[in-house]
């Protein structure tokens, strides 16, 4: 008889209250296969995706088996749902903030954003650009002009000047930020 035969007819308090550190694997993987549709069902309804689902599953089976030990559970089913929701939930906020920093990333790199001056504009506002433009630090006087009035995208300048995109954005984001301070003070 094979150890989960031997488990399968106890109930899950039996195999909870059973569960030691040398047969957690055994005792989680029949309280898993109890539960492993349902588990696949939830998943599925919060990811969308059966690919996203089926990992979802593996990850929770994994938590679940760590974290079986520590937790004081009275009811199995009602704590490995719970379990199982909140790593799908986690997984949506996860996903949700790449997908918010991938925006960004595009905002930042469109033009019609970052470009939004017309050559309708008044001349002294344009004088009183080019002069607090030559009052930034000479790399964010550079970045500035690249970006805003030679139209160079981030990759064009990091390719250009060879720096990183990071040093690129902080140029520009300092220099953007530091042309609004001076044109506001006047």
């Amino acid at each position: 008889m094979t150890v989960k035969k031997a488990y399968s007819n106890l109930s899950d308090e039996v195999l909870i209250k059973n569960l030691t550190s040398a047969n957690i694997m055994e005792l989680s993987a029949v309280l898993l296969e109890r539960y492993k549709t349902q588990i696949f069902g939830l998943a599925l309804k919060y990811l969308k995706s059966v690919v996203e689902a089926e990992d979802a599953c593996m990850e929770i089976y994994q938590l679940i088996s760590r974290k079986l030990l520590k937790a004081d559970v009275k009811s199995f089913k009602s704590w490995l749902f719970v379990v199982s929701r909140n790593y799908c939930l986690d997984l949506l906020r996860k996903k949700k903030r790449l997908d918010e920093k991938k925006d960004a990333f595009l905002i930042v790199q469109n033009e019609e954003n970052y470009h939004p001056y017309n050559e309708e504009d008044d001349e002294p506002i344009f004088k009183r650009l080019e002069e607090c433009v030559k009052s930034l630090s000479a790399g964010q006087q550079e970045m500035i002009r690249m970006f805003y009035l030679e139209r160079k995208s981030y990759k064009e300048i990091t390719e250009t000047k060879n720096i990183t995109w990071n040093k690129v954005r902080t140029l520009i984001q300092n220099g953007r930020r530091n042309l609004k301070i001076c044109m506001e003070e006047k």
